[in-house]
C-alpha cells in the first residue's frame, strides 16, 4: 500500500480522531487524514508514523492501539518504534 492509499483509508474513532475507547463518546468514520488533522499532528508526525507502519505492516499494527501520546514532549509515537 502506498501512503497515499493509507491516508485516505477510514478509521473509526471518536469525534475529536482519538482511537475508540470505552468512555460513552460517539464513534464516527473518517479518514486517516482527517483523523491526524483533528489530532493537531504535522507532517513530521504522520510520517514517522507512516515509517513504522511500513516497517511492521498494517496488518501487525493496530493504529489505534498502538499509537501512543508523550505529554511530555507533546507528540506521538508508536508502542514498536524505539524511542
Amino acid at each position: 500500500m502506498n501512503k497515499k492509499k493509507w491516508l485516505n483509508q477510514n478509521v473509526m474513532v471518536d469525534e475529536w480522531g482519538r482511537p475508540p475507547s470505552l468512555a460513552d463518546v460517539p464513534l464516527t468514520v473518517m479518514s486517516r487524514t482527517e483523523m491526524f488533522k483533528k489530532r493537531n499532528m504535522d507532517k513530521k508526525e504522520i510520517d514517522r508514523i507512516w515509517n513504522v507502519m511500513k516497517e511492521y505492516g498494517s496488518d501487525k499494527t493496530d493504529f489505534n492501539k498502538d499509537l501512543l501520546f508523550d505529554r511530555k514532549k507533546g507528540t506521538y509515537y508508536y508502542k514498536k518504534e524505539k524511542k
